[in-house]
């Protein structure tokens, strides 16, 4: 009789610890898979709209968590040898001057940023880059709170 209860005691322990730690790896698994998803499906596109025809077209660029559409703009002039100059105002924020050939103040022209078509009322170091965001820099006459 007692042989037969710690045998079923063994193997009630032994499904027990199978079962639970199925359910585990299958936690472990799914958290691991969306991970990597997240990650290699979280894109945005970039465009620069350089007012004298010239439109550049940059798609399908990841979006790093927490990325800015600064940082990506950033990273996209790098990775593309585009010439990005930038005014650094501390606790104000950044304020990009100069995209390739353009530079903010010519033609009375600076550079502004929509975000999904809207102009967003932050700025660009601020404004955090979604999944599919189209992001389109426009070097035009300021327009402001008018």
């Amino acid at each position: 009789m007692k042989k037969s209860s710690l045998y079923i005691s063994f193997v009630l322990v032994l499904v027990a610890g199978l079962f639970f730690g199925f359910l585990i790896g299958q936690s472990y698994t799914l958290n691991k898979g969306e991970t990597i998803d997240k990650v290699s499906n979280e894109t945005a596109s970039l465009m620069i709209d350089f007012a004298d025809g010239r439109i550049d077209t940059y798609n399908e660029i990841p979006v790093a968590q927490a990325d800015t559409v600064f940082e990506m703009t950033k990273r996209t002039a790098e990775e593309n040898n585009i010439e990005f100059v930038f005014d650094d105002y501390g606790d104000l924020g950044k304020l990009v001057s100069k995209i390739a050939d353009r530079e903010g103040g010519q033609e009375n022209k600076y550079w502004q940023y929509w975000v999904n078509n809207i102009s967003p009322s932050i700025g660009a170091d601020a404004y955090a880059v979604g999944s599919g965001d189209v992001i389109e820099w426009k070097f035009i006459q300021y327009i402001g709170d008018e």
